[in-house]
């Protein structure tokens, strides 16, 4: 089923696709807060206020604001040309979607 109890659901599609799918099993989300995804473009920004935690098999990659951390029973391999160690630096989020926030009001203003 679909369900809300008081407000709070959205789902748009101007034009095109929207999809999601779990055919035999697992499709899982769960928020209290904090599940941003974004994607505009061809680059997926993936963002969260605390913590996030990439986990399969036992290892995992933690990244928050005290850096980043890898762990792992087994093996970490880095595969590249060359590695080079340069000085400190953070992004913030950057991607907003001011634009089709604007077009989804103005079409639920029409109805």
């Amino acid at each position: 089923g679909l369900f809300a109890q008081q407000s709070g659901m959205k789902i748009f599609a101007n034009q095109g696709d929207v999809e999601v799918q779990a055919q035999n099993a697992n499709l899982n989300m769960a928020a209290k807060q904090d599940i941003k995804i974004d994607s505009v473009d061809g680059r997926v920004d993936w963002s969260a206020t605390k913590e996030m935690i990439l986990m399969c098999g036992g290892s995992y990659i933690k990244i928050s604001s005290a850096g980043i951390e890898l762990g792992t029973a087994d093996n970490v391999y880095i595969k590249s040309n060359a590695m080079q160690k340069m000085g400190p630096a953070t992004q913030n989020r950057t991607i907003t979607l001011k634009s089709s926030e604007l077009n989804v009001k103005r079409c639920a203003e029409t109805d």
